[in-house]
């Protein structure tokens, strides 16, 4: 897609009510290995440090993770990988027995994932006519077994085209039959289920740091905006996040779009720090709240990841081992300079102040957030898009 060093500022939010962010997070590890703690203490240690998610994304059926999602009252988004696509086809009991098999979760399980971003290019096709009669079978299993879950498919952002401006977003024709298959299947499953795309603002800056702002790519700290038609934009984030629903829209469903995976690495590449990962989780966890330009009301990010996984190939990048919001010691990342950065915090026991208390509270900070920002506009910066049309990046 298109970038740019610019953005946009946000216009003061409608008091309506209050949005806050259920906190979704990615969970991976080779649970098996000695020096890998538990998922049971992984998810403790994040409930600790302020992500008391309400839902962990999981990229296979480990039923040990499923008791330590459970024992905290949470929800799980469980999978089936790429290479198990053949076994759902080929294998006439291999899926129903799969699924059949968890049905003493079906209390935990919220949504089942088919493949994780299977038609992506370094794949070579491998999967691609696998993927929608797949999820067909898939959704038909469910609605026999178990049909309040939903289903969902992960894809990567590259099924998108004409992604600058958003407004020009489209399905990419090379893979837009097979896509629109599975958002049919998806869209006529037995419960109102989301698709799910996964966004990686750092891939995208780090490819193009030469005309990518560092401070629009981690939506910090931007002087200038973007416009698309009557939309600014100052985050790369909520730029590629209006590309992929407005590209979703134009296809006439009635489909919810979650972010499978969005976060930033803490060291391995450029500007890979602690502290600016820390920076980008909080912003996105204000999106998550308010939104984007275009679509404003609270949306679902499954950050990633939970942990650290050192055990990965090195082979994209040195960064691919360092996602986690912990290390695989339980360190929380975002505690260093001897302060502790709470990204998400736990509203719960606040709960019955906020009738009394936070309309007042908004109010004055609502307020006061208009006149600075009122204040500061003239100093904002518009860039016209003609500068901006000669990159196009699809991650």
């Amino acid at each position: 897609m298109y970038m740019s060093k610019y953005n946009y500022y946000y216009s003061s939010p409608l008091l309506t009510t209050l949005n806050i962010p259920k906190c979704s997070i990615n969970i991976n590890a080779l649970w098996n290995n000695k020096y890998v703690p538990s998922p049971e203490k992984v998810i403790l240690t994040l409930i600790k440090n302020g992500y008391n998610c309400s839902y962990y994304k999981m990229f296979d059926r480990n039923t040990k993770v499923l008791d330590a999602i459970r024992n905290v009252n949470s929800k799980a988004v469980i999978a089936f990988n790429n290479w198990e696509l053949k076994y759902i086809l080929y294998d006439e009991n291999f899926a129903f027995n799969e699924i059949n098999k968890l049905i003493t979760y079906i209390d935990v399980i919220d949504c089942i994932a088919v493949g994780n971003e299977p038609l992506g290019s370094w794949y070579n096709n491998e999967f691609t006519l696998l993927l929608a009669p797949a999820v067909n079978k898939i959704s038909n299993i469910i609605k026999q077994l178990m049909p309040k879950q939903k289903i969902t498919v992960p894809f990567n952002f590259a099924i998108f085209d004409n992604t600058y401006p958003p407004s020009n977003s489209v399905i990419l024709t090379s893979v837009n039959n097979i896509v629109m298959d599975v958002l049919l299947t998806i869209n006529n499953h037995s419960v109102k289920s989301p698709v799910m795309v996964n966004i990686y603002p750092y891939l995208t800056y780090q490819q193009n740091s030469d005309i990518i702002d560092f401070n629009f790519a981690i939506g910090s700290n931007t002087i200038s905006y973007i416009e698309d038609q009557n939309y600014k934009y100052s985050s790369l984030f909520s730029l590629m996040y209006d590309s992929a629903f407005v590209a979703l829209k134009k296809t006439g469903l009635d489909i919810d779009l979650v972010i499978g995976e969005v976060g930033w690495p803490s060291e391995g590449g450029l500007d890979a720090t602690t502290e600016n990962q820390c920076k980008s989780l909080y912003e996105l966890s204000l999106i998550s709240a308010i939104g984007t330009p275009r679509s404003n009301s609270p949306i679902q990010i499954y950050i990633f990841e939970a942990i650290d996984e050192p055990w990965k190939d090195i082979a994209p990048g040195l960064t691919e081992r360092h996602w986690g919001v912990l290390d695989t010691d339980l360190k929380y990342k975002c505690s260093y300079n001897n302060k502790n950065f709470k990204i998400f915090k736990n509203y719960n026991n606040y709960y019955t102040l906020i009738p009394v208390v936070f309309p007042s509270l908004l109010l004055i900070s609502c307020l006061i957030y208009y006149l600075l920002l009122k204040k500061k506009k003239n100093n904002y910066n518009k860039v016209s898009l003609n500068e901006l049309t000669r990159l196009n990046i699809r991650i």
